[in-house]
């Protein structure tokens, strides 16, 4: 589920024109599928934490991008 919920951001990244969506889109996704390849016990502990951690960086690169459009 992590790879659908991540991958469905790349359009997001093409309609508006954003880093930060390409980089959810497509690190989710890889992220998700390299912890579910350690194993059940390992992938249950660190897919929503790791997870959270690159929707954190994505947050801030969007963010940092709305805020570069604002006029000053």
């Amino acid at each position: 589920m992590a790879v659908l919920f991540g991958s469905h951001f790349l359009p997001y990244g093409w309609l508006y024109q954003s880093r930060g969506y390409y980089f959810l889109g497509i690190v989710v996704p890889v992220l998700a599928v390299v912890v579910a390849l350690m194993g059940p016990s390992v992938s249950q502990a660190l897919t929503a934490p790791a997870t959270a951690v690159i929707y954190a960086i994505a947050c801030a690169v969007v963010l940092k991008e709305v805020a570069a459009l604002q006029p000053a």
